[in-house]
């Protein structure tokens, strides 16, 4: 369970930070623990999700040590990640997982590519990129590792 103040990402809203986790009414008498979810882009985005038994995925935002792994996986699986042409279904799986590696992915098919993807698979990864994107430069802000991430 996270704690107010936390920093999370969703695959909807990117990173947010947990402003509350108040208890919401569900039906007449049955009470929930929800997490606000506000996000750092923009501030007034907000949203409520459960905070057991949610269908989002929302997980901490990365360490530098996990982002670093990161950087390697994805300069070490290039060339087997393009082997795999992403369908609709698949980009929208790698969206949805909110896991780094299958958001690193999209970076890679994005960036790398050779193959004209139809433009529904290309919004899907482009989000899923931007989701990456927006946590690493959350992660190392100013730092100047940010600069050689992608390369």
């Amino acid at each position: 369970m996270f704690q107010k103040k936390d920093y999370v990402i969703t695959s909807a809203q990117g990173v947010c930070i947990v402003a509350d986790i108040p208890k919401l009414c569900v039906g007449k008498e049955q009470q929930m623990q929800y997490y606000l979810l506000q996000s750092i882009a923009d501030k007034k985005k907000r949203s409520y999700i459960p905070a057991e038994k949610h269908e989002t995925v929302v997980r901490a935002v990365m360490t530098k040590g996990e982002a670093l792994q990161l950087r390697d996986f994805i300069r070490n699986k290039k060339q087997e990640i393009l082997e795999v042409v992403p369908d609709r279904e698949l980009a929208q799986e790698w969206l949805e997982s909110a896991a780094p590696e299958n958001w690193g992915k999209a970076n890679i098919w994005l960036n790398q590519h050779t193959v004209d993807l139809p433009a529904e698979v290309s919004e899907i990864l482009t989000k899923a990129n931007n989701n990456l994107c927006q946590e690493i430069n959350y992660i190392f802000q100013d730092e100047e590792e940010i600069l050689d991430f992608f390369i």
